[in-house]
């Protein structure tokens, strides 16, 4: 059964206090006060463009890996690797 995320009082709309996901750019958390705070994605990008969500967040705010630790940290220690060697996608960073 799928929460009803709207209330309406007073003739206006309210966003109910909660987690929201926006898009696949982020997340924005509504207070009881009304404030919006607006998380990021932890995100690996590389060299020729490829871009990787290394996390996600359900609706309680816990962090969800949608990668494992090892594969981030193999992609990071490329740019470690000497000048004269070439690394896969233009190596990575996080963002």
């Amino acid at each position: 059964m799928k929460k009803n995320l709207l209330m309406k009082m007073n003739g206006k709309i309210y966003l109910m206090k909660r987690i929201y996901e926006v898009g696949d750019q982020g997340f924005a958390e509504i207070h009881d006060n009304g404030d919006i705070e607006v998380f990021a994605v932890p995100t690996l990008a590389s060299g020729d463009g490829q871009w990787l969500p290394m996390f996600s967040m359900d609706v309680d705010g816990n962090p969800i890996p949608l990668m494992d630790k090892e594969d981030i940290r193999i992609k990071l220690s490329a740019n470690a690797a000497p000048e004269e060697e070439e690394v896969e996608n233009g190596g990575w960073s996080i963002l």
